[in-house]
């Protein structure tokens, strides 16, 4: 595997803003004149360029936000029309996962940037492949190409148990994480305000990120961002207060 310093932006759920952080994040990287590329395995409900050609919506968002230089064909190997999990929509289009054949693209644009921002599909549990025994998840590649974690969730109504789950879940599975960026956040809306305060509480992972809705740029310095890339980031040990319900027998 070429060395590049990694970044794996999963989300909580679908819909969570996933791809708009991922976009800040190149954004802001490549505004300080980092050299860093954007990879995703596999995307359902794929877009169109300009010339109407068929693309990863995600990888054309990213690129037409930040400035992204890569080309967006490099982005994702796997695109699926429908906009179902992608190993469903792999099944219903006859275009089934191939890991070797995204290890390969990952390869390569690994070797062409000192920086690379992976994005999950979904949450941790959505699944690229499955096929018998062949079962293949994003916490899979989170571990094959061990890779940090920023996790993103949204800020609103069911965040506290969306958030809570999948940080206990990377804690389980021994994953690096940087902690969590809560989107669509409101300090005037006392629900979103202390939805991020319980996280915190239930949990030690770090608030590194409260995106409004529609922000342009991260609010953060370029090299707290660069610092949640490769090694720098420890593994994260979560864990629950006692009075939790998973503390209970």
């Amino acid at each position: 595997m070429a060395t590049c310093r990694k970044l794996f932006v999963v989300g909580t759920g679908t819909d969570v803003g996933k791809t708009y952080v991922s976009a800040l994040i190149v954004k802001k990287m490549t505004s300080a004149g980092a050299r860093i590329g954007y990879f995703k395995a596999a995307t359902s409900g794929y877009g169109y360029d300009a010339s109407g050609r068929a693309i990863s919506g995600e990888a054309l968002f990213v690129k037409e936000f930040s400035g992204l230089t890569q080309e967006v064909e490099t982005a994702c190997p796997f695109n699926y029309a429908r906009a179902v999990s992608p190993h469903l929509a792999a099944r219903l289009e006859s275009k089934p996962y191939d890991q070797g054949v995204v290890d390969r693209a990952f390869e390569a644009v690994c070797s062409q940037f000192d920086y690379v921002v992976i994005e999950g599909s979904g949450g941790l549990f959505c699944p690229l492949r499955m096929e018998g025994e062949d079962r293949i998840l994003i916490l899979d590649l989170i571990e094959r190409w061990k890779a940090p974690c920023l996790v993103v969730s949204d800020s609103g109504l069911g965040s506290i148990n969306d958030a809570t789950l999948t940080l206990l879940t990377l804690a389980t599975y021994g994953a690096r994480t940087v902690g969590v960026a809560f989107n669509r956040y409101d300090a005037g809306d006392v629900m979103r305000v202390d939805n991020v305060e319980v996280v915190k509480t239930l949990t030690s992972a770090p608030v590194v990120a409260r995106i409004p809705e529609g922000a342009r740029t991260l609010d953060l310095d370029v090299e707290i961002v660069r610092s949640w890339f490769g090694e720098r980031c420890e593994r994260g040990e979560f864990v629950v207060e006692s009075s939790s319900l998973l503390a209970r027998s």
